[in-house]
């Protein structure tokens, strides 16, 4: 990160930031049919049945998706551009014409191909996802790290152009070859969905597809606001905790895929005290995780400062940090029971609270932007979720369990 603030300067990575920041609106793309075929082939795993035909329908789905969503983005993305950087560029921020397809185009790769990675956490080869998605980062800081000794005389729009290449190309590359392989494996399978199982397919990918889009509505407006309110400067310091953190919360968000299949296993087979201790196992892991994880950086943060960032007008103070803390401790604690629902299939929960929080969320997060900068950002990111979700997810947990809700074919579908 220091690399990339030094190679682009303060202004040129805040719109490294922002681009990179559009993953998740990019992912809305895959139509949730990865949260739907592991749910499915986890099921059928349950069952003994067979379930190489949901990796060949979800697969053929999703060549079909990558081809739309690239052509619908060739046609918008210019204005799309023009919208999102307007505030940006009158600041002197340099942004190149066509940099928000080729972005978009790599993460369809990553996120509708990205399938792959689901059907291994379903199949119980969680391992292989980690292992592929780290030596994808791994290979991205060695390119970011070569990029200034081997390209030093690039002007501002070709070095924020080849940033963005060496940073995603690796990831979505490993993602190709990882869907090639399942779907080739897949071919193999003489069995096709049924009419009804198609129907059932398609249905439980639009739920997670619409949950998806109010998701995003949720988690990735912040660099959308901050586009339109905040200064470069304050977007770069943003993007630096947010990279901190977010790389801390990576570890919790791979054991909650990998747990994932285990909760519907689990509950399938009735074992809600295993389930419940699943949960209060990792939400203490994952909080602690952060407590250290924000401690140490209050202690450490003037001290990376002035190591990496001792020329740029970034400002790593003890409020932004504590309220970013404040904001993942939030976090594990909602998307560990949001993965148990979602992990049933069970969604009506999210579909209601999701909306009412994306709508507080991006209206809070706009006001308190204008009068405290990009701690307003994080003021409005908590105040959501303490209103919404952070109380509605346990509770629904409590009345399925007290239900003893049995996820059937008919009902989870």
């Amino acid at each position: 990160m220091a690399i990339l603030i030094k190679y682009l300067g303060t202004l040129q990575y805040a719109v490294f930031a922002v681009l990179i920041s559009l993953e998740g609106w990019f992912s809305l793309a895959q139509m949730g049919i990865g949260p739907s075929v592991q749910n499915f082939i986890s099921e059928s795993r349950a069952k003994d049945l067979p379930y190489f035909k949901w990796v060949r329908s979800a697969s053929n789905v999703a060549m079909v998706l990558f081809i739309s969503a690239a052509t619908i983005l060739l046609i918008f993305a210019s204005s799309l551009q023009n919208n999102i950087f307007d505030h940006l560029s009158a600041q002197g921020a340099i942004v190149p014409s066509y940099i928000l397809f080729i972005v978009g185009c790599l993460y369809f790769v990553i996120h509708v191909f990205g399938i792959a990675f689901r059907v291994f956490y379903a199949y119980g080869q969680g391992y292989k996802t980690q292992m592929i998605q780290a030596l994808a980062s791994i290979l991205s800081v060695v390119c970011i790290v070569f990029l200034p000794k081997f390209m030093p005389n690039l002007d501002q729009q070709r070095r924020l152009f080849f940033c963005v290449i060496f940073y995603l190309m690796p990831q979505a590359f490993l993602t190709l070859i990882s869907f090639l392989k399942i779907y080739i494996s897949s071919k193999s399978e003489k069995i096709s969905l049924n009419k009804d199982e198609k129907n059932a397919f398609l249905k439980r990918s639009g739920k997670f597809s619409f949950f998806s889009l109010q998701a995003s509505c949720v988690l990735f407006v912040d660099y959308l606001v901050m586009s339109q309110t905040l200064a470069l400067n304050e977007i770069t310091t943003y993007n630096i905790l947010a990279k901190y953190f977010s790389f801390v919360f990576f570890f919790y968000n791979a054991i909650l895929m990998a747990i994932w299949p285990i909760f519907c296993e689990k509950i399938k087979n009735n074992h809600w005290n295993e389930v419940q201790s699943i949960i209060l196992k990792y939400i203490s892991l994952g909080v602690g995780i952060i407590i250290i994880a924000t401690i140490s950086l209050n202690f450490l943060g003037p001290i990376l400062k002035n190591m990496f960032f001792k020329n740029e007008s970034i400002i790593l103070s003890s409020k932004s940090i504590s309220l970013f803390g404040i904001y993942f401790i939030i976090r594990i604690w909602t998307d560990t029971f949001a993965t148990f629902l979602q992990s049933l299939s069970h969604l009506k929960t999210l579909l209601i609270w999701v909306p009412l929080q994306a709508i507080l969320s991006i209206s809070v997060q706009y006001s308190l932007s204008k009068f405290y900068g990009m701690d307003g950002i994080l003021m409005g990111l908590i105040i959501a979720f303490l209103l919404t979700v952070a109380w509605a997810l346990p509770l629904e947990y409590l009345k399925i369990k007290k239900k003893h809700y049995f996820l059937g074919e008919p009902r989870g579908a």
